[in-house]
């Protein structure tokens, strides 16, 4: 599973904003949350199920709300989400769990 992390935008900067690929289940995900002390508190969770989504496009769409956009360029965001997805098959096991910070 590719793991993206997002930096939050001013409105939002207690917020981990993460995005990426599952390959076991075949679907992008998003997660916005944050820390609560006790465990994290989930503003947004989706791509939960196998096969939800594979169109990239929609997952940036739900987390670009909380993403500080003058420093993260979603299109290259959306790019990487796409390489994350057709190099699964041929990727190694460090490049199928490969996690970065925008």
């Amino acid at each position: 599973m590719t793991q993206h992390y997002l930096t939050p935008n001013s409105a939002s900067p207690d917020h981990v904003v993460l995005v990426g690929w599952d390959r076991r289940d075949a679907t992008f995900f998003a997660r916005v949350y944050r820390d609560a002390g006790g465990g994290p508190e989930h503003i947004l969770w989706e791509g939960m199920s196998r096969g939800e989504y594979t169109n990239a496009t929609d997952i940036v769409e739900f987390v670009k709300s909380y993403v500080d956009t003058s420093k993260v360029n979603l299109t290259k965001v959306t790019d990487a989400l796409y390489r994350d997805q057709h190099s699964s098959h041929t990727a190694t096991s460090a490049q199928a769990n490969t996690v970065t910070h925008w």
